[in-house]
């Protein structure tokens, strides 16, 4: 995070300004670790397994709570210089029968997050 507030590679580094990273600006680019995101090596972002796990828990409820169809014939992933990123894919998504009452509804507590729905 020190990276971030280097006077060195940012104009005024204490002063909010998105504009610092826009085209004819970019002074995140002066340096490869001038900008490190959610962070690198040992010290990565405190929430990134909290984020994975919030990934896995809607998946899991999507795929419960609907029948999934995809439309696309042959989805793919394209690679080149920069990160890799799939092909547009389509899909179509129907609300199971049995998810369709209206006092469904999602519930947590300290145990973890479970779906409710009357019996």
């Amino acid at each position: 995070m020190v990276a971030h507030f280097l006077p060195e590679l940012f104009a005024d580094p204490f002063t909010y300004d998105p504009l610092r990273f826009a085209p004819g600006r970019e002074e995140d680019k002066a340096d490869r670790f001038a900008l490190i995101g959610f962070g690198g090596g040992i010290h990565k972002c405190a929430g990134m397994n909290f984020a994975n796990q919030e990934m896995f828990v809607i998946t899991a409820l999507l795929f419960q709570q609907f029948d999934v169809e995809l439309l696309t014939p042959s989805p793919s992933v394209e690679r080149g210089l920069g990160a890799s990123r799939p092909t547009p894919t389509w899909i179509r998504l129907k609300r199971k029968a049995h998810f369709t009452r209206p006092n469904t509804f999602l519930s947590s507590a300290a145990g973890g997050s479970w779906l409710k729905t009357p019996t």
